[in-house]
């Protein structure tokens, strides 16, 4: 099994996302993430049709290094935005899903 890394940069506050990488992804992914303090995290996969296709994490994380992983088995190959929400800031990224 060959696992991508998806890297989230977050600075100050409820947290500003500045990049996420490597794309595309085929097997699974893990997002690393920075939180300057607690607060919730939520993360959605939305295809190119404006339909979110799934969601992790949406729960209160501690301040500090943070991991989540997972799979993107369950999505289908194309193109999706990944919208990562923490407090009043929302950020939406480009990601290719190529098994």
């Amino acid at each position: 099994m060959q696992t991508s890394t998806i890297i989230l940069l977050v600075d100050a506050g409820n947290g500003n996302f500045e990049e996420i990488y490597p794309n595309p992804s085929d097997d699974s992914i893990g997002l690393d993430f920075d939180l300057k303090k607690t607060g919730n995290v939520k993360i959605q996969f939305i295809n190119s049709q404006g339909i979110v296709k799934k969601s992790i994490n949406n729960k209160n994380l501690e301040s500090g290094s943070q991991t989540i992983k997972s799979s993107v088995n369950d999505l289908t190959n194309g193109f999706y935005f990944v919208k990562i929400q923490s407090g009043s800031y929302i950020k939406n990224f480009k990601l290719i899903v190529n098994k």
